[in-house]
């Protein structure tokens, strides 16, 4: 499944919101990078968002976002972000949801086709919904998805305070599952795959008291036999449970004490060379009281599911939600959000020994949520998250959805990795007047790199091609790709060629082509715009030069007859004609006798034409000694919309024998 592999390494994480409870996160990149920095967050409209899942959900490569909240007027929704590849996500997709609540997403193949799907859970319903993936556009603008199929395994919601936390595990076989803890219950259960988005099998977890286990903490295979095992928390430690083929637990319980007392927020993930998940738990410091002292513990992996003493690191503040990433590009690095409102980098040894936090002050409220991936494609992890008061970052705006961009402004801008130079781009080719959408084509572009900063810049630049409707990157799509290394003194120049090989499918207009070039530092410049225009694609095909291979004809025998098809479309016209010939004594049709319905292959390039062949019987019934003219009508082509409309009449005759 290539699009779990380009999330490479995978953690769960979970975050706790400001109450006694707490929510799961999902999945993280491991990436290779320099340094840490954390401008603040580009925040992003459309609904007002407090869980947020990462995964690649169009097959091109780049993580997306899929959120789940509440609209301006309270409708429930899911809504996918799609990535631009330019350090912005697209308008919100939104997925309408018919629950009653909506508490927990999570991303997962369910249904073991290959394709991501999304899981959205609610606790009034005690019901799980499945949006099914129906196929992967590979680099399209917008992943399609089946309307949602419901599964119930427990208790609907019937007044209190409800709490759904849900992630996806695996137990065997080529579906995904999911391990979900309702409160209206008190149980943590496993759904197990089953076919088409729903799930056969529900299985309470239970510990070696034989009490149900009502916390989830962490979803991971921490001894290495493919299954999924569960961490969580117990009293003043964590409890870690195995699980087995088809979804049950082993009710005996490894318990780990902790010395910050009750976690208050948990992940897993690979820490060391080993291979094998950590456990990384944060929450109060013994000493200190919630929100002015807080700590981190880390729980190495022994191998075999086992784990090591805890490791404690201290925060200036209780830590409310937790991602992991490879912030620093040596190993797998620690990020909170702590209570003081900060955002704190854990950066890794690579032998699971953390540095002290690195921290930087958030413009923002409550964070509920963050996940770790490498979101501008520049190799380096960044954070997605969600927050109840909104993010006011580099954009200004008070969104519930924010992106923080690691090593450089969330926006663009800045100086370039190897030096203190920046790069404009400018794209120096001549433009085609206009392209056609959904079509393959060759078209060369010539972009300059100029050095624009009044210092040297050296190192690896990355430029992409978009098309855009209104001239912003947030609403463009990617077309072309391509890097080049440089070493260029103040104002000197180079060029990089990229070669677009097709035009996506978009609605026909006016589009401006932008080039956006990238340093290692993920510092981004956009060149000004070309207008260009996107044309539909159309075929329109007519017939002439009909003539029959025969003077004479014999009932009952075949004959041929060839015509000349004209395609006067801007595309390629593909597919089967429909050839309806008929007889007739009169050129205008009006005693025509209908001979045969004969389908031939066409393939005919734009603004071009060909001759055809198509052989036919000649009906036993067919008057003897008389003159016919082949008449010819439809020439229906797949693709045209404008199919010869009429009757084109052979110049020659057929006397039939």
């Amino acid at each position: 499944m290539n699009w779990l592999r380009l999330l490479g390494t995978k953690f769960v994480r979970c975050n706790r919101p400001r109450t006694s409870t707490w929510q799961p996160v999902e999945m993280l990149e491991s990436r290779m990078l320099l340094s840490v920095s954390f401008p603040p967050p580009l925040g992003y409209a459309g609904i007002n968002a407090f869980r947020v899942a990462v995964a690649d959900l169009n097959g091109d490569g780049k993580p997306d976002m899929v959120v789940i909240g509440n609209s301006d007027t309270n409708a429930l929704e899911a809504a996918i972000y799609v990535n631009k590849g330019n350090r912005t996500f697209g308008t919100p997709i939104i997925l309408p949801f018919p629950g009653k609540s909506i508490d927990a997403v999570a991303i997962g193949d369910f249904n073991g086709d290959g394709v991501p799907d999304i899981a959205v859970a609610s606790f009034e319903d005690a019901a799980v919904y499945v949006y099914l993936g129906a196929g992967v556009n590979v680099g399209g603008a917008v992943p399609s998805y089946l309307p949602p199929v419901a599964t119930t395994y427990g208790t609907p919601f019937t007044g209190g305070d409800g709490l759904v936390t849900m992630q996806t595990g695996h137990f065997g076989g080529s579906s995904a599952g999911l391990v979900v803890t309702d409160s209206t219950d008190a149980k943590t259960l496993v759904l197990v795959g089953f076919s088409g988005g729903h799930f056969g099998t529900v299985l309470p977890i239970k510990d070696n008291n034989g009490q149900f286990v009502t916390r989830l903490g962490v979803v991971a295979d921490f001894n290495g036999d493919g299954i999924s095992d569960i961490a969580y928390s117990g009293g003043l430690g964590v409890d870690v449970q195995f699980g087995t083929s088809g979804g049950a637990f082993l009710t005996g319980v490894n318990t780990y004490a902790i010395p910050g007392g009750t976690p208050a927020v948990m992940t897993a993930g690979v820490l060391t060379s080993s291979g094998k998940p950590d456990l990384i738990v944060g929450g109060s410091a013994t000493t200190g009281t919630p929100e002015t002292a807080g700590i981190v513990d880390v729980l190495l992996n022994n191998g075999g599911g086992s784990f090591a003493p805890a490791v404690t690191y201290s925060l200036g503040y209780e830590p409310n939600s937790i991602a992991l990433g490879a912030f620093d590009g040596t190993a797998i690095d620690v990020a909170t959000e702590d209570l003081g409102g900060n955002l704190d980098i854990f950066t890794n040894s690579g032998s699971g020994t953390l540095s002290p936090p690195t921290t930087f002050p958030l413009d923002s409220g409550i964070v509920l949520q963050m996940v770790g991936a490498d979101l501008n494609g520049d190799g380096k992890a960044d954070i997605a998250a969600t927050g109840a008061d909104g993010f006011v970052g580099a954009d200004h705006q008070s969104d519930s959805v924010g992106v923080f961009i690691e090593g450089g402004s969330s926006t663009g801008g800045g100086g370039g990795a190897g030096g203190s130079g920046s790069i404009t781009p400018t794209i120096s080719a001549k433009l085609p007047a206009s392209a056609i959408g959904g079509s393959k084509v060759k078209d060369h572009f010539t972009i300059s790199l100029k050095d624009t900063s009044g210092s040297a810049f050296k190192g690896k630049e990355t430029v992409r091609l978009y098309l855009s409707p209104d001239g912003a990157l947030a609403d463009a799509t990617q077309i072309a790709t391509g890097s080049k290394a440089a070493n260029l003194k103040n104002g000197k120049a180079t060029t990089l060629a990229l070669t677009v090989t097709s035009i996506p499918s978009l609605t026909a207009g006016a589009y401006t082509l932008l080039a956006v070039a990238t340093d290692p530092s993920g510092n981004s410049t956009t060149s000004t715009g070309q207008s260009i225009t996107v044309a539909p694609p159309f075929v329109k095909t007519t017939v002439s030069a009909l003539r029959s291979l025969s003077s004479k004809v014999i009932p009952g025998k075949k004959t041929s007859l060839s015509f000349t098809l004209t395609n006067t479309g801007n595309t390629t016209a593909t597919g089967t004609a429909s050839l309806v010939i008929d007889f007739s004594t009169d050129p205008g049709g009006s005693n025509a006798i209908s001979i045969a319905t004969v389908p031939v292959k066409i393939k005919l390039k734009a603004n071009s034409h060909a001759t055809f062949k198509a052989s036919f019987p000649i009906p036993l019934g067919i008057s003897p000694g008389a003159q016919y003219l082949v008449g010819l009508l439809d020439v229906a082509v797949l693709g045209d919309s404008t199919a010869t409309d009429g009757r084109a009449v052979s110049a020659a005759t057929l006397t039939v024998s």
